[in-house]
């Protein structure tokens, strides 16, 4: 019998996706029932036991001021996963309250900043290996960077000739300007290009819709579904985008990927697999942009 595991993880979409490793590792010999934030959770549908939104039901009260003692949810589980920041006991037995499982474990959602790990994978590996699981930190990541071979869950029929581009992020910080990107895409000649525009990046559409309206190479793509994004993904030849959770999943997925990180030191959160460059620290200006146009030719040879 298949020993059944509990996950609770509310976090966004690259923090979602890194978890993938480590479960796809456990997941023959474990029904994993996964409980995260949607939109970001159908994305492990394919690979999991289930998977439920955790605005839905009644796992909303784990956080609730409610004295409710009884169940959530109707099954009991072997092992219980929660990565929270609340360590407050009072939390945890309130947890155990509500969910019945033989065993209970409480992770903070990310590794101290003191930590020896070199990548988060190691992190979520590590803690299914405290609880007794028959996994290795190091050879997950190592078959991480190799490729998980989850991209045939997410092919076309046939692919397409274009470049994906992604100007945004769920944070500015992270973001290259709007004029470094309009500069990219015009001197990206010879080849047609989709720019990729998510919920967080609407406030750009006016932008480059100016720039696809004058270019019949360029199409404008936004208001997309988050279970079509990997199928646009793995029918381009080359994505390009900041750190965020659409670039985690391009990696993922094994479609050439170019990852701008405008500051160094991060790389606990790099995304992983066997054709991601990873461009980072680099200020914005002709040298950068020199940078990822050779990154263009490495992939794409005389294409571009």
């Amino acid at each position: 019998m298949k020993r059944k595991l509990l996950i609770i993880r509310s976090g966004a979409l690259g923090d979602t996706l890194l978890m993938l490793p480590a479960l796809l590792e456990i997941q023959k010999d474990t029904e994993i029932l996964f409980v995260g934030r949607d939109p970001w959770i159908r994305l492990l549908r394919p690979f999991l036991y289930k998977t439920i939104n955790f605005e839905t039901g009644r796992w909303f009260e784990l956080y609730a001021e409610t004295e409710i003692d009884e169940p959530i949810v109707e099954d009991r589980f072997n092992d219980l996963i929660f990565f929270t920041i609340k360590d407050q006991p009072e939390f945890q037995e309130k947890v155990k309250r509500l969910i019945r499982a033989d065993s209970y474990h409480f992770f903070s959602p990310f590794p101290k900043s003191d930590t020896n790990l070199r990548h988060i994978i190691q992190f979520i590996s590590q803690c299914l290996k405290d609880l007794g699981f028959d996994i290795d930190p190091e050879e997950v990541l190592a078959r991480s960077f190799s490729g998980l071979g989850i991209r045939k869950e997410f092919m076309k029929a046939s692919g397409n000739h274009f470049i994906l581009f992604h100007p945004g992020s769920g944070s500015e910080k992270k973001n290259y300007s709007p004029s470094f990107w309009i500069g990219l895409i015009k001197e990206t000649k010879g080849i047609d290009k989709k720019i990729l525009l998510g919920p967080s990046e609407l406030r750009l559409y006016e932008i480059f819709k100016s720039l696809s309206d004058k270019r019949h190479d360029i199409e404008l793509i936004k208001d997309i579904s988050i279970e079509r994004v990997p199928y646009l993904i793995t029918g381009s030849l080359l994505y390009i985008g900041h750190d965020s959770g659409i670039t985690h999943l391009s990696a993922m997925l094994e479609t050439p990927t170019i990852s701008l990180f405008r500051q160094r030191g991060n790389s606990l959160w790099y995304p992983i697999g066997p054709k991601t460059i990873i461009i980072e620290g680099m200020d914005e200006d002709e040298r950068l942009l020199n940078r990822v146009k050779g990154m263009f030719q490495r992939f794409l040879g005389d294409e571009v």
